[in-house]
């Protein structure tokens, strides 16, 4: 089985192989005053509930830095509290595991450059 890898356009490729159709969406946002950073807020609009896609777009435009060269510059942005013992987001470097969490109506956040994706509002359902 193939990961994801720093090409953004390949790792999009890998999603769309295993989740065709009209309704998966990739939403480009530019992030980083110098660097301008691609990020990909990642979802099937069928599945992801709106309310939790408008505050992930909300976080996500309020973000006013630099420079974004990693995934951890958006997780204090992104998360509700960051002293939770809990996460609410999660990595991963797999296609299938990406698909499964989309599915499950979870929403992904892709980043250009980088090889793994970030799982955001991960439920606690997931970890029992």
């Amino acid at each position: 089985m193939l990961g994801f890898v720093e090409d953004i356009g390949r790792n999009v490729a890998r999603i769309r192989k295993r989740l065709k159709g009209e309704h998966l969406v990739f939403e480009q946002m530019t992030i980083g005053t110098i660097t301008k950073t691609k990020v990909y807020l990642t979802y099937l609009s069928d599945v992801a509930p709106h309310w939790r896609l408008r505050r992930i777009r909300r976080r996500l435009q309020a973000i006013q830095v630099d420079s974004i060269l990693e995934s951890s510059y958006m997780e204090d942005w992104i998360q509700d509290k960051t002293l939770s013992p809990f996460p609410q987001l999660i990595g991963t470097e797999r296609p299938d595991a990406v698909t499964g969490k989309l599915l499950d109506a979870q929403v992904a956040l892709l980043m250009l450059h980088l090889s793994f994706l970030m799982i955001v509002f991960v439920l606690l359902l997931f970890f029992s």
